[in-house]
């Protein structure tokens, strides 16, 4: 029984350190069962023994004899399992599992417009985190270890790496391996949380003295800790990072320790550690977890014992046999040969080859109910785990429905792969804040993608975020195959809820990423504008370059665009999440001068049209004396004048 030690409260660091281990060794003894279940599920999936897992165990033995199943030095083993439900099964189902990828939404709480714009930013500072970092290689590790073990594990943690000949801190994000971890789960029926936990781990010794130089002395003091003495001389030294959490008004503490020395010790404010937890399905007792490997662990073992009896039963009554009456024909002359066992007689019928039947059909159409059933336990079928589809699936809507059947049963481990993320995430922050607050403030940034190239975001431009009341929403609601996704899209459009700029930034096609990048850029630029508007109370005036509408040709009446209307939501947006009037006033101000530059250059438009088509019609001819003026008026007067003369008198002598 574990003497339990409470080290944090020691306030010599001897003493400290010398109660840490004992109790973190009186821990790992009682937990010696665990230990041993690691290795059993190990053996299951790799389908090999495993002698542990410290520096120097984990050395692949050879492996075990086909028929009887031991090993060369007459030991107990695992037979070899031809066929391996666990690791084909538990590959599929992760593989679904992960197929579609799963990234932080921020949404400010009741979707408070003001923060919308951080909230955004936030946004792409945790997800060129997790990218950079390769978070989804490390998801689907710790995926798979909760498939295998009683549970998977991932740490965030900051440490450092050399940039431009210097030494920065960077956050960083490992699986670590059930092994390594430990808590006291005395009260885990009364709790899930852990009070109390600690990660081991095997450093070598050099590395050790070169982050920690002022200790270097007592490091090179601690004695080497490799148990089988199969390191090959690499000189490692158990370290243990302990991590006492905090409870109320009682402050916690973090101590890195080796034998005899504390590497560093620090306040842990935090009522969790560094770690993120995810399991298959939680335990009935404690908080370890149960896995899927254990879940079908006995149809395995089922499956071994039904393909051992019928390779038995080769080996016996499997053979062909020749029935030969020429006494020439001796054993020694068949030496060498394993198709035939020869048996002579006197009968003068030619030779000939009988085969036995050596197994009754039932028994291989057991073997094949068993696998069937191994694979319906974990949740997957045989044809997902040769990753193919029912004949004749081939309509999005179809794919979405197949998916979602199918995606049923992994509700729950769906979950924990969200919640994974979800605590990645805040885990991210907590490391941004210590590294702003810390004794020596350095303020983190990341390279962020852009439309074009990328671009720098500080931690300083996000650290607000503890002003504004934000919630991580992983992962997204549309199906992962391109197929099904343009029918649920394109359903959302056909019934109004969303416009074609709307299902644009919805999918997420990367054939298609740098034309919706670009066909977005208006929406976004203008969300960006008044969002920004909004948080800083500042004006920006419209640009002719946005979409600001128009004037309709028949009524010269105002048309709204699409910065009209989207401004116009912000304002009722703001107007629900109770902005000041006097910053609302700024879309307002926005708003009117939209319309006046569309209205002033549609006057500018009609002006050079008239004179456009006056310059387009011919002059007017010069005038003639005798003929006709060119002016109405002129003609008038003309006409009148000509009905009032009186026709010339005749000249005496010429009439006629």
């Amino acid at each position: 029984m574990t003497t339990y030690s409470y080290w944090q409260d020691e306030t010599d660091d001897a003493a400290m350190v010398d109660n840490l281990i004992t109790t973190f060794d009186q821990i790992c003894a009682n937990q010696s069962w665990f230990d041993e279940e690691l290795k059993q599920f190990t053996r299951l999936y790799l389908n090999r023994e495993v002698t542990g897992f410290k520096p120097g165990e984990y050395v692949p033995m050879v492996a075990p004899d086909e028929v009887d199943g031991t090993v060369a030095d007459g030991s107990d083993a695992r037979r070899i399992m031809v066929w391996n439900l666990i690791k084909s099964g538990i590959d599929a189902a992760i593989a679904k599992i992960m197929m579609q990828p799963a990234v932080p939404w921020l949404r400010t709480e009741n979707g408070k417009v003001k923060a919308a714009r951080i909230g955004r930013l936030t946004e792409q500072y945790l997800r060129s985190i997790l990218h950079s970092k390769r978070v989804f290689r490390t998801n689907t590790h710790s995926m798979r270890d909760a498939a295998i073990y009683p549970f998977g594990c991932t740490k965030t943690y900051v440490t450092t790496q050399r940039k431009r000949g210097k030494l920065r801190p960077q956050i960083w994000i490992d699986p670590i391996h059930p092994s390594r971890i430990r808590w006291d789960n005395q009260t885990s029926l009364d709790s899930n949380t852990q009070p109390t936990l600690y990660h081991v781990s095997w450093i070598l010794r050099r590395d050790l003295r070169a982050k920690w130089p002022k200790f270097e002395e007592r490091i090179d003091l601690a004695k080497e800790d490799c148990p089988s003495g199969e390191c090959g001389g690499r000189d490692m030294i158990r370290v243990i990072d302990a991590y006492d959490m905090s409870v109320g008004e009682r402050i916690g503490k973090r101590v890195i320790a080796i034998e005899g020395q504390i590497l560093h010790k620090q306040d842990w404010p935090y009522e969790v550690g560094p770690f993120e937890f995810v399991r298959w399905q939680d335990d009935l007792l404690g908080s370890m977890g149960i896995s899927a490997a254990s879940d079908i662990e006995g149809i395995q073992e089922e499956m071994n014992n039904t393909l051992r009896m019928i390779k038995r039963n080769k080996n016996q009554y499997g053979d062909s046999f020749l029935y030969t009456n020429d006494d020439r024909l001796t054993i020694e002359e068949l030496e060498g040969n394993e198709t035939f066992k020869v048996l002579k007689g006197t009968s003068p019928n030619p030779p000939q080859v009988v085969t036995q039947p050596f197994v009754a059909h039932q028994m291989v159409e057991w073997a094949g109910v068993v696998r069937e059933s191994g694979f319906e336990q974990l949740g997957v079928s045989q044809m997902a785990a040769t990753g193919e589809k029912p004949a004749g699936l081939r309509s999005g809507k179809a794919l979405l429905t197949f998916d979602d059947i199918n995606s049923a049963r992994f509700s729950n481990v769906h979950y924990q792969r969200q919640q994974l993320i979800v605590g990645e995430s805040e885990q991210i922050l907590r490391r941004s804040r210590e590294l702003h607050k810390g004794e020596a403030p350095y303020d983190y940034q990341v390279k962020a993608r852009a439309k074009k190239g990328f671009f720098y975001i500080k931690w300083g431009e996000v650290k607000d975020l503890e002003d504004y009341d934000i919630s991580i929403h992983p992962g997204s609601a549309l199906p992962h195959t391109p197929a099904a996704q343009a029918e649920f899209v394109g359903l959302r459009m056909q019934e109004g809820l969303i416009d074609r700029s709307e299902a644009r930034l919805m999918v997420d096609w990367p054939d298609l990423a740098k034309f919706d990048r670009l066909a977005n850029a208006p929406r976004e630029q203008l969300m960006d504008q008044f969002e920004r508007m909004l948080e800083s109370n500042e004006y920006e005036a419209p640009d002719d370059h946005q979409e600001l509408g128009g004037i309709d040709p028949e009524t010269n009446q105002y048309i709204e665009g699409l910065g009209h209307m989207l401004a116009k939501q912000y304002y009722l947006r703001g107007k629900v999440d109770g902005i000041e009037e006097k910053t609302l006033a700024l879309l307002d101000q926005w708003m009117e001068e939209a319309q006046q530059m569309v209205e002033e250059a549609a006057g500018i438009v009609r002006e050079q049209e008239e004179l456009l088509a006056a310059a387009q019609q011919p002059p007017p001819a010069p005038e003639i004396p005798g003929t006709l003026p060119a002016s109405p008026e002129a003609a008038a007067q003309l006409a009148e004048a000509t009905a009032t003369m009186q026709p010339p008198a005749p000249v005496p002598g010429m009439e006629g």
